[in-house]
């Protein structure tokens, strides 16, 4: 685990993580059942990380392991690494903490993009300027 933003305690979790700058946070991307090949939610992740993050952050799948591809280990553990296109997009410097912009909606602006979040709808948004 890491810093994440979960959809039970997206509001709680942002609230408290909009009050102050954070220090250094590790995001984990949500992963299905075939681990770092399958990301569940990458935009929602990407754009909760941009929420968060202080002037250091790191967002990835942290690590999985390796298994030879046949054997007593299996294949199962033998992981293919997936790059969202999100996280090779420039979304320039925060210009300020993320903040509640309407119940449930919590956004930052960017020098290059506007992120928002909708706990409510879970829904996630990041509009280039």
């Amino acid at each position: 685990g890491g810093d994440e933003i979960h959809r039970e305690t997206c509001a709680a979790d942002l609230r408290s993580a909009c009050k102050q700058e954070n220090g250094p946070i590790a995001y984990m991307f949500e992963k299905g059942d075939n681990g770092p090949s399958n990301l569940t939610q990458p935009l929602a992740d990407v754009a909760n990380f941009l929420l968060v993050r202080g002037p250091y952050a790191w967002i990835g799948t942290g690590w999985v392991g390796c298994a030879p591809s046949s054997g007593p280990e299996g294949s199962a553990l033998n992981q293919t690494y997936v790059r969202p296109a999100e996280v090779d997009v420039d979304y320039g410097s925060p210009l300020g903490l993320c903040k509640e912009s309407t119940p449930n909606v919590f956004s930052r602006e960017y020098t290059k993009a506007t992120v928002s979040m909708d706990c409510a709808r879970w829904k996630a948004t990041i509009t280039m300027k």
